[in-house]
């Protein structure tokens, strides 16, 4: 038998078993009532109740916990255990003084374990004892050398101090973590050592939160430029987000990816490619939402001259509580004066977020579905202020004017004592003065949005200013920038001298960098209207068309009567593809300035891309009669005229190339030009220029020139057509260098239709010209496969300049994929591309472009396809000029050399044209594809 007192033994024992197997499994409050029960028969069991707080602690019951804590160690004073796990209620208690002197107890008490000294350097650091807590970490490292936490937290410290050299070492520790919220993927390819990408497909991880991801998608890019092709891993929210970086192919989340080479976590990346503070990639923006989701939120945004600012307050618990705002501080912001508030904060896991009382928010939040719905928001607004979350992360990934609010102890990624981010230009950083001050942070936060910062210049910033506007005279360029950046240092907020250098900046094409100043800039004045106007331009440069129109017209508003902030609001309508809006803009620009030959320059622009050329004309000949020299009018009004076929006066005027803005480079060589009289026994170099189709297209002249008795030497800078080059009849010698070169005469290749007199009616069309060699022809028939079938090599995207418009997408030939007995082919380089990778196995088309080096190359894989269907490239030239059977497809507008209202060309006589007949859209050419292709197979 078993005595009462062995049968109460035992059923304690079992008691405490069971919680604790409850406590493990996560059931924590059936776990507290065992451990409950069992002290009222044993209230002195120390294991119990280290077990009890300890639950209590989870169920962040802090207080209770506290209480039996301390009663446990008037019990057991020597328990070091105690201590830790006491020092542990106190931290979550913010109660940071008492918790780190409850970890030195622990530390005393357990000589060789590291686990009380890292929760106490997280309590210095609160404290904003920086260095007491590095001391803290490296005493746990003497004890434990592999102490991953210590590691961690060391590393996190260090990357706080900007030492990023070790910090990012130190970084790779959170995989050997307890607990780390991120799982690391056993994989079978090797991990990605920084060794050369070129060719080589990766895969990339996002890892932590979704600010993380944002924060570090930055370095995709750099991926792309190694040559790598990219599949991402990321959370399904932020897909249509990451969709427009470049070169990735693939985006899952729990999908399968595509075979890959190798693969690297997103937050390893700073290590391998070596990244300080002095060169984070701070290229801005980096993100931005698609047209379809910024046509979903325009016009959500009153503009009647208020300011409007979006605001998140809440964040998740984890990893750090203070960071949150508690909304009923924000009552300081109720009386803001002209300031529109939009709620930024969205719900977590259905909970809706607590509003603050008093202050007037507008709430759109129910419409966002995802961080595009956000992105495009936040667009349309003046300014974002955000504590640390990923709203805060979106906002300066998008370039936006940002208030970034902080807790005392901030995350390693802000740095201590500064109010910019290195990786955030736009930001503005308030920071709490002490733990918990909300108050201060939103007092500042409610005087900076009425008044702007202090505007006295101290006298060492006019000084700096002065030797740098000084220096940009003499033409000292790095130099004067090296006195505005001081300038800047002695005045951060100084209008003048941010104006000037960005001004500075665009002179020089350094366009986001411009835009990251005057975004900085503008995070000191939101809505400031003249530094709108100068972001705007800043913007339109750098080709991002809709954000330049979003800041000109906030400059319009304030601005209603300046012509040429409406003429370049038309200009990027115009490039958004609203030509009826540039339209519009541009007729108030003529109003308001009606002899001003720029603004006709670009009001011909959207009426030639109407179609409208007599009118265009009428435009480009008003302003040639203001300013005959116009070389912009001469160049455009010439393309309008080779449209309408009006040859003879079209080439008359094509040197104009040579004197517009941004001019084709003239030769090198310092040899007469040829005017078109005789050339027999004269040698004459006829130089190549601008891109590889213009090359392709004209080198046609030189049998012609040969006919008269020349010989010709072609002086060629596109290398890739060099051997090509040398398969024209009639050239003698094809040279890279000047130096290489021995003639009487030169001329420019694109001057020769002008100079041999071409009309429509004597275009020198014998085909073909040009020709890959034997041996190249038969090197790409062994790669391509037998099969009886209809082999069709597809070009779908050209370079986005001149013409972005020229372009389609893959998925447009999707219809000509699902045709029965063709074979596609891809001749797609460049830019494109990266689009095959997700839809090669699914549309069946073959791609040997790897294999592609040069001109020849792609020529001789055309030698071994029947048919050829391209967007406006040189793989559409090229075609032509081999007589190859070539199908072109040209948007609305199409270049002067394709004429209007036909289906065939004067240049090419392979050659079936197929126009959109409304732009942008290439369904129906498509259609009309697929029907000429039914009626080939029939």
């Amino acid at each position: 038998m078993i005595s009462k007192s062995q049968t109460l033994i035992a059923e304690t024992e079992d008691g405490f078993t069971r919680g604790l197997r409850l406590q493990q499994s996560g059931r924590t409050v059936e776990a507290l009532q065992c451990y409950q029960s069992l002290l009222e028969i044993r209230p002195s069991d120390i294991n119990v109740l280290i077990n009890t707080a300890a639950a209590l602690h989870d169920l962040e019951r802090y207080h209770e916990a506290l209480d039996i804590y301390n009663h446990a160690i008037e019990i057991a004073p020597a328990s070091g255990i105690l201590h830790h796990n006491r020092g542990n209620t106190l931290l979550a208690m913010d109660l940071l003084h008492e918790a780190v002197a409850s970890y030195s107890r622990a530390a005393d008490l357990l000589p060789a374990s590291a686990e009380p000294l890292v929760p106490m350097g997280t309590a210095l650091e609160r404290l904003g004892r920086y260095k007491e807590a590095m001391e803290a970490y490296q005493k746990a490292l003497l004890r434990v050398p592999d102490c991953a936490e210590a590691h961690w937290n060391m590393a996190l410290l260090k990357l706080l101090n900007g030492n990023y050299a070790e910090g990012w070492k130190g970084f790779e520790w959170r995989w050997l973590k307890k607990g780390f919220t991120s799982i690391r993927p056993a994989l079978s390819q090797p991990e990605w050592d920084g060794s050369p990408l070129q060719g080589k497909t990766i895969l990339v991880y996002a890892e932590q939160g979704l600010g993380d991801a944002i924060q570090f998608a930055r370095f995709l890019p750099l991926l792309s430029k190694m040559g790598a092709r990219i599949i991402l891993k990321a959370p399904q929210v932020l897909h249509a987000l990451f969709r427009q970086l470049p070169s990735i192919i693939q985006l899952i989340d729990t999908e399968q990816p595509l075979p890959f080479d190798t693969h690297i976590a997103l937050l390893s990346l700073p290590l391998l490619l070596g990244i300080r503070l002095h060169n984070i990639t701070n290229r801005i923006p980096y993100l931005e939402p698609p047209e379809a989701y910024r046509k979903k939120w325009q016009g959500a945004v009153p503009k009647d001259g208020a300011l409007n600012v979006g605001i998140a307050w809440q964040g998740r618990k984890r990893p750090d509580p203070s960071r949150s705002c508690p909304s009923e501080q924000l009552s300081v912001l109720a009386n803001s004066k002209d300031v529109r508030f939009f709620s930024l904060q969205l719900s977590e896991n259905g909970t809706q977020p607590v509003m603050p009382v008093g202050v007037p928010i507008m709430d759109l939040t129910a419409d966002i579905a995802d961080f595009c719905d956000t992105a495009a928001l936040m667009e349309q607004l003046d300014l974002v202020i955000a504590i640390d979350t990923s709203v805060a992360h979106l906002a300066g990934s998008l370039a936006l004017p940002t208030w970034l609010l902080l807790p005392f102890a901030p995350d390693w990624r802000w740095m201590l004592r500064r109010d910019d981010s290195p990786w955030y230009p736009s930001m503005r950083i308030f920071r709490q003065p002490n733990a918990g001050d909300w108050g201060d942070v939103l007092s500042r936060v409610q005087q900076a949005l009425h008044s702007p910062p202090n505007t006295h210049v101290p006298d060492a910033t006019k000084r700096y200013r002065q030797q740098a506007l000084d220096y940009y005279q003499l033409g000292a360029i790095e130099k004067s920038e090296e006195m505005f950046r001081t300038a800047r240092e002695s005045d951060k907020w100084n209008r003048t001298v941010a104006e000037e250098m960005a001004l500075l900046l665009n002179e020089q094409g350094r366009f986001h960098e411009s835009i990251g100043l005057i975004s900085r800039q503008l995070s000191g004045a939101p809505g400031d209207p003249c530094l709108s106007r100068l972001l705007g331009e800043s913007y339109q440069n750098a080709d991002h068309p809709y954000r330049a129109y979003l800041y000109y017209q906030r400059a319009v508003r304030a601005f209603p009567d300046d012509p040429l902030l409406h003429m370049n609001l038309g200009i990027v309508c115009d490039a958004m593809n609203q030509p009826l809006e540039a339209l519009k803009c541009l007729a108030r620009a003529r109003e308001l300035a009606p002899d001003a030959p720029q603004i006709l320059l670009n009001l011909g622009g959207v009426l030639q891309g109407m179609n409208l050329l007599d009118d265009a004309a009428s435009c480009l000949r008003e302003a040639l009669r203001l300013d005959p020299g116009y070389a912009g009018a001469t160049w455009n009004l010439a393309q309008i005229l080779l449209l309408k076929e009006s040859y003879s006066e079209g080439f008359s005027l094509f040197d104009a190339r040579f004197h517009k803005r941004d001019p084709v480079p003239q030769s090198p060589l310092t040899l007469p030009f040829w005017s078109g009289e005789p050339l027999e026994g004269r040698t004459i170099a006829v130089t190549t220029e601008q891109a590889f189709g213009d090359a392709i297209q004209f080198c046609r002249y030189a049998p012609l020139l040969s006919a008269m008795g020349a010989r010709v030497v072609i002086l060629n800078h596109l290398q890739p057509l060099q051997s090509l080059l040398e398969s024209v009849p009639g050239v003698a010698a094809v040279v890279s260098r000047p130096d290489q070169v021995v003639a009487d005469l030169q001329v420019p290749m694109l001057s020769l239709p002008h100079l041999c007199r071409t009309g429509t009616d004597n275009i020198p069309d014998r085909v073909p010209y040009l020709a890959p060699s034997h041996e190249k022809t038969a090197e790409w028939s062994s790669r391509i496969p037998l099969g009886g079938k209809l082999r069709i090599g597809i070009v779908w995207a050209g370079r986005q300049l001149p013409d972005p418009r020229r372009s389609a997408a893959l998925d447009d030939f999707i219809p000509v994929a699902q045709l029965p007995g063709i074979q596609l082919v891809s001749l797609q380089l460049g830019p494109g591309a990266d689009e095959l990778a997700a839809r090669q196995a699914a549309m069946n088309i073959l791609d040997l472009t790897p294999k592609i080096r040069t001109f020849e190359d792609t020529a001789g894989l055309i030698a071994n396809l029947d048919l050829i269907i391209s967007v406006d490239t040189a793989v559409a030239h090229l075609a032509g000029a081999m007589g190859k059977p070539v199908w072109l497809l040209l948007p609305f507008a199409p270049d002067w050399r394709w004429l209007l209202g036909r289906n065939d060309s004067p240049w090419y006589p392979t050659m079936r044209i197929f126009r959109q007949e409304v732009p942008g859209e290439w369904s129906t050419v498509i259609c009309s594809v697929v029907a000429g292709l039914s009626c080939l197979a029939v």
